[in-house]
C-alpha cells in the first residue's frame, strides 16, 4: 500500500478515536495536548475527511450540548470548511462554557468577518486581543472588523500593531493603506500601499 493511502487511513482511525472519545464519559479521558495533535492531523486531510471529523464533533455535541472541547473543534473544522454560520454556532457555545478560549474567540470573529458582520465579529475579537495582544493575527482581525464598521482610527491603531508583531502581514498594510486613505491622510497612505506594491 502507497504511503499516501495508508496515512489517509490512519488518519480516518484518528478521526473515529477522537469521535469515540469525546463521547465516551465526556472526553474526560483526553488530554488536551492530545487532541491538539489529532485535530491538526484532521485539518491536514481534504475536505471529504475534514467533512467525517465534523460528523464526529457533531455527534458529540448532540449526545452532550454543554462538550466544550466538541463544540470548539467543530467550530474548527466548519470555519476550516468555510461554512461560517455553523462555526458561529458551535463557537458561541464555546465561549460561553470557557471564555479563556482565545482560538475560539478569535474563531467566532473571524466567521463574523466572514460573513460580512464586522459589528458582530468586534467584541469576539476584542476579547482575543485582551486574551492575547501579542498575537499578530488577533490585531489584524480586530483592525479588519473595526475597518468593517468604518473605525478607521482605530483600525489604524491595530494595523500597525499587527504589522509590529509580524512584518509579513500583507493584508495589514492594503486595510492600512485605504483607512489612512479614508482619513484624508493622502501621503501615509501612498506610502504605506507602496510598501504593500513591493
Amino acid at each position: 500500500m502507497s504511503d499516501g493511502r495508508e496515512r489517509l487511513k490512519q488518519a480516518k482511525r484518528w478521526v473515529v478515536k477522537i469521535g469515540s472519545a469525546l463521547l465516551t464519559n465526556k472526553g474526560s479521558g483526553l488530554r488536551a495536548e492530545s487532541l491538539d495533535v489529532w485535530i491538526k492531523q484532521v485539518m491536514s486531510l481534504k475536505q471529504n475527511d475534514i467533512d467525517e471529523a465534523v460528523v464526529s464533533f457533531k455527534s458529540a455535541v448532540e449526545f452532550d450540548e454543554s462538550h466544550v472541547k466538541a463544540n470548539y473543534y467543530a467550530g474548527k473544522c466548519n470555519y476550516e470548511l468555510a461554512d461560517y454560520g455553523s462555526a458561529v454556532s458551535y463557537l458561541s457555545s464555546t465561549v460561553k462554557s470557557d471564555e479563556s478560549n482565545e482560538d475560539a474567540w478569535y474563531l467566532l470573529g473571524s466567521a463574523y468577518l466572514e460573513l460580512n458582520q464586522p459589528s458582530d465579529g468586534l467584541l469576539p475579537l476584542q476579547k482575543a486581543v485582551e486574551l492575547n495582544g501579542e498575537s499578530s493575527k488577533n490585531k489584524l482581525a480586530l483592525g479588519n472588523a473595526l475597518f468593517g464598521i468604518n473605525n478607521y482610527e482605530e483600525a489604524i491603531k491595530n494595523l500597525i500593531s499587527s504589522i509590529e508583531l509580524d512584518s509579513t502581514q500583507f493584508n495589514a498594510l492594503l486595510t492600512l493603506g485605504i483607512s489612512q486613505y479614508n482619513l484624508n491622510k493622502f501621503s501615509s497612505s501612498a506610502k504605506t500601499l507602496s510598501q504593500f506594491l513591493e
